[in-house]
C-alpha cells in the first residue's frame, strides 16, 4: 500500500511556493499520469483507516493537479475553474480510476472521504487548484503522521485571513468553504473555529467571496 507513496517522493513540494504551484515547471518535469497509475491500482484491503484517509487525500489533491495539468498543457494561459461549466467538467464529469472504482474528484470527496471518514479536518487538507483553497500540504500524507497533519494544517488555515472577527460589528467573517460544509462543523462554525482561536461563539457569520482562479506561482 504504502510503495506508491515511495515512489512518488517528493511530488509537488519543489514547485511549491506560498501555497501555489508552479504548473508549468511541474509540467515539464513530473509525468503526473505515473501518479493516476499508482492511484488506479492501489490495495486497501489490509489498510487501516488513518492508512486509507491518508490515500484517499493524497489522491484527490494528485488527481486534481493532475488535471489542472493537462488543460494546462491545451490551454497555457488556463485561468481555474472560474464558471459553472468549469467546475462540472473538472469535479463531476472527469472520471478517474481511484484503488479500482471509477469515480470523479466530486464523489471522491463527498462519498469517500466525508461520509466515510466523519473528519471535519479534511476540508484545510484538501486543494482543488483554486487561490481561496487551504495551500497544498508540503509532503504526502501518511498514516503515522496523519492525525498531526491534519491538526497542523487545520490551525494554519484558521489562523490565516480566512478567518477574521471583528469586535466593533460583533461579525465573524470566514471563508466560503464553512458555507458549503457546515454540517461537519459540529455544533457551530463559530464554536468548531473557537476550539483553534480566541472568538467568541455567539456571532453574526460572514462568508468571504471564493477565489476559483487558478492557485498557480
Amino acid at each position: 500500500m504504502s510503495d506508491w507513496v515511495t515512489l512518488a517522493g517528493d511530488l509537488w513540494a519543489p514547485y511549491l511556493s506560498a501555497g501555489r504551484l508552479d504548473y508549468d515547471r511541474l509540467a515539464a518535469d513530473v509525468d503526473t499520469q505515473a501518479w493516476v497509475r499508482w492511484i488506479a491500482h492501489a490495495d486497501l484491503d489490509r489498510a487501516g483507516r488513518d492508512e486509507q484517509l491518508a490515500f484517499y487525500l493524497n489522491a484527490y489533491n494528485l488527481l486534481v493537479i493532475h488535471q489542472a495539468v493537462r488543460r494546462l498543457r491545451r490551454r497555457s494561459d488556463w485561468p481555474g475553474v472560474l464558471t459553472f461549466g468549469d467546475k462540472l467538467r473538472f469535479f463531476g464529469l472527469e472520471r478517474h480510476r481511484v484503488a479500482g472504482r471509477a469515480i470523479n474528484l466530486y464523489t471522491l470527496e463527498n462519498s469517500i472521504i466525508r461520509r466515510r471518514f466523519r473528519e471535519p479536518r479534511i476540508h484545510f487538507a484538501l486543494n482543488c487548484a483554486s487561490s481561496s483553497c487551504p495551500p497544498l500540504p508540503e509532503r504526502l500524507f501518511v498514516a503515522e503522521t496523519l492525525d498531526a497533519d491534519l491538526e497542523r494544517l487545520t490551525r494554519r488555515f484558521l489562523e490565516s485571513d480566512a478567518v477574521a472577527y471583528n469586535a466593533a460589528t460583533h461579525t465573524l467573517t470566514v471563508s466560503r468553504i464553512f458555507r458549503w460544509y457546515r454540517k461537519d462543523f459540529q455544533p457551530s462554525v463559530p464554536a468548531y473555529i473557537a476550539r483553534y482561536r480566541d472568538v467568541p461563539t455567539d456571532v453574526r457569520v460572514v462568508y468571504q467571496r471564493y477565489d476559483w482562479s487558478l492557485n498557480r506561482a
